[in-house]
């Protein structure tokens, strides 16, 4: 099993670098699934928020606190909409073109991203995966993780792990030999995901400025399925 990390918690790092300035935003919006800032650019960016909504009032974030897991979703979606919006993003989108998953023995999916699974399926690739709110027979266990992540030469991260703060333990904990994919709408698009070593590829998405179809979606309470389809898949590959 690896070292733990001397890396900080991602959220605390891009906070420590680039800073937080509440007078970029001009409007919070959530729902049940997911929340969202947009900047006063037109800059989207959104977030993970397991069932829970977010207060919208700017004057509740005057002061970020990385304990409190609310502040964590807007600080998610407010770096989000500041990076993935770069140029420079280039990368194959699409993770099952960027990666070609069959030379891996042990893959799991911590997250259960369905679409993803079902393709993974129709391939003949086998899955371990593992979802702290759901209850499928696809899924195994949670009390079995640690000991998969620790064998798994492959690990597909659902990037709500930046939010919920479990990313950290996921590169301590799973095998020293592993290949981390972070994949979903919450993925902040940035190569300094790479300094944490096991990370391979970053897989996320931008949106049209100031798309109000993305904004209503996520406030009626709809997830991935209705507003991703406005938006623009991205990847990150580790050179």
């Amino acid at each position: 099993m690896a070292s733990p990390s001397p890396l900080p918690d991602p959220l605390e790092l891009f906070l420590s670098k680039y800073g937080f300035d509440l007078g970029k935003i001009s409007e919070i919006f959530t729902g049940e699934r997911y929340s969202g800032v947009v900047l006063n650019n037109g800059n989207i960016g959104v977030c993970s928020g397991m069932g829970e909504k977010i207060p919208v009032n700017k004057g509740e974030y005057a002061n970020i606190n990385l304990k409190n897991f609310r502040h964590r979703v807007l600080l998610n979606a407010y770096f989000n909409a500041i990076m993935n919006y770069s140029t420079n993003i280039v990368g194959e989108p699409d993770i099952l073109k960027a990666v070609d998953f069959s030379f891996f023995e042990k893959i799991v999916m911590l997250g259960f991203i369905k679409p993803l699974a079902a393709k993974f399926g129709e391939l003949n690739i086998s899955l371990t995966i593992f979802d702290l709110n759901r209850d499928e027979p696809e899924l195994t266990p949670i009390s079995e993780r640690e000991k998969y992540l620790a064998q798994a030469d492959a690990v597909i991260l659902s990037s709500t792990a930046i939010a919920n703060g479990t990313f950290l333990q996921t590169v301590q904990n799973s095998n020293a030999g592993a290949k981390i994919f972070i994949l979903g709408p919450s993925s902040t698009m940035t190569e300094e995901f790479f300094l944490y070593g096991k990370v391979e590829g970053v897989f996320g998405s931008c949106f049209e400025k100031n798309d109000r179809r993305v904004i209503e979606i996520i406030k009626n309470n709809e997830g991935t399925k209705k507003f991703l389809k406005y938006g623009t898949k991205k990847g990150l590959l580790k050179d």
